[in-house]
């Protein structure tokens, strides 16, 4: 399997860089998965645009699964090797936010499963991601004269009798549920930010 290991950042140190694609690199060669690549995005304030750059990327190349992987996210080869092993078109680990008194980054339904999770530590089929930008073409745009897909577009809708803005991750959740997909999850723990 080749995985496109995705990093969107706003700021990011040489340090952080560094380690990024020195545990990445660590990764794909623990678990044997030859041919994968490194997408990393360091300097762009807009998270929702910069994820739909590394999606556009990983589409145009020979990937099989995309692995978003914030740049404060740290986990073991053997989590991901969990990931893998679930064989499922999308598979998150749930950690908790950096912001005490630091909940989860996840919502579920009222049988506990998965509704919207951070986008943080997410493997994501390239099935899905292709049905998903067929499905919500009417959110094709162009940039540098190629293509992509605000998939992580923010969106606003009804919720507990209010309407609330979906930040770019619970955005894109929310448009994979309506496409009938599933998550399934793998327990932790990653690092989130030192939060575990």
């Amino acid at each position: 399997m080749k995985v496109y290991f995705a990093t969107p950042a706003h700021r990011m140190s040489k340090e952080r860089e560094e380690h990024l694609h020195r545990t990445t690199r660590g990764i794909a060669q623990r678990l044997g998965l030859e041919g994968s690549v490194v997408g990393l995005i360091k300097d762009s304030p807009w998270i929702d645009c910069a994820r739909a750059d590394l999606v556009a990327d990983f589409l145009r190349g020979p990937c099989d699964a995309l692995f978003f992987r914030d740049d404060d996210i740290d986990l073991t080869p053997d989590m991901f090797a969990r990931m893998l092993a679930a064989d499922r078109p999308v598979v998150v680990i749930p950690y908790k936010t950096r912001t005490p008194p630091h909940p989860w980054a996840v919502t579920r339904d009222s049988i506990g499963r998965i509704t919207h999770a951070g986008l943080g530590c997410a493997l994501i089929t390239r099935g899905v991601l292709e049905a998903m930008c067929r499905r919500y073409a009417d959110l094709t745009y162009y940039q540098d004269e190629s293509s992509r897909v605000a998939l992580f577009h923010h969106m606003i809708l009804p919720w507990a009798g209010k309407r609330i803005m979906l930040k770019e991750d619970h955005a894109f959740f929310e448009r994979l549920h309506e496409m009938g997909y599933v998550v399934d999850e793998v327990a932790g723990p990653v690092s989130h930010g030192g939060i575990v």
